[in-house]
């Protein structure tokens, strides 16, 4: 069964906001301003999720471990800039799921140099000599796969579970079907 490890999301306030000030009025656990990228990062607890504030109003939420994890950081980081005043309201914020990232085993190990032929060479990448992984990226769905020879994979790209659940069924039956012949 498939595990989300990370999400990541992102928004828009509609406003621009004065990156220093908002340094300087916090009282969080991690606040650090980042001249070069002009971006403000924040942390409501130590190790917790990661709220990146741009000038422009966009922000990036990373972290989170679950969609209910996600949904309560981004409510956590919306009252902490109502309560100091950097928002009026949260009415008009954007907010979006952008990225999950899901691991889960085969429960065996394979040879990766078998199975990138065995998947197809237009959709596998694999490159020994530079990284340890198989990345698979299946043509009849959006996620990408990184496959490793202990069996264990990553895939990023699938919006729900269910797209992560099914694009590893489809590995697993075209692992077995070509194990088989």
């Amino acid at each position: 069964m498939v595990k989300i490890v990370n999400i990541s999301a992102g928004g828009d306030l509609h406003k621009e906001v004065d990156l220093e000030a908002v340094r300087d009025t916090v009282d969080l656990p991690f606040v650090d301003l980042d001249h070069t990228m002009n971006r403000l990062l924040l942390r409501y607890e130590k190790d917790g999720a990661l709220f990146i504030l741009f000038r422009t109003g966009k922000f990036i939420l990373r972290g989170g471990d679950s969609f209910e994890g996600c949904y309560k950081a981004r409510d956590m980081f919306y009252e902490i800039l109502e309560d100091y005043g950097i928002i009026d309201s949260i009415k008009n914020i954007e907010f979006n799921i952008v990225n999950i990232v899901f691991v889960d085993s085969l429960n065996q190990e394979v040879d990766l140099s078998k199975l990138a032929v065995e998947l197809g060479l237009d959709y596998t990448d694999y490159e020994p000599e530079h990284f340890p992984g198989l990345i698979y990226r299946p043509p009849d769905c959006s996620p990408t796969v990184t496959i490793y020879s202990t069996g264990n994979l990553t895939m990023t790209g699938a919006r729900t579970v269910e797209e992560a659940e099914n694009t590893i069924a489809k590995l697993r039956e075209r692992i077995i079907d070509e194990h088989d012949k």
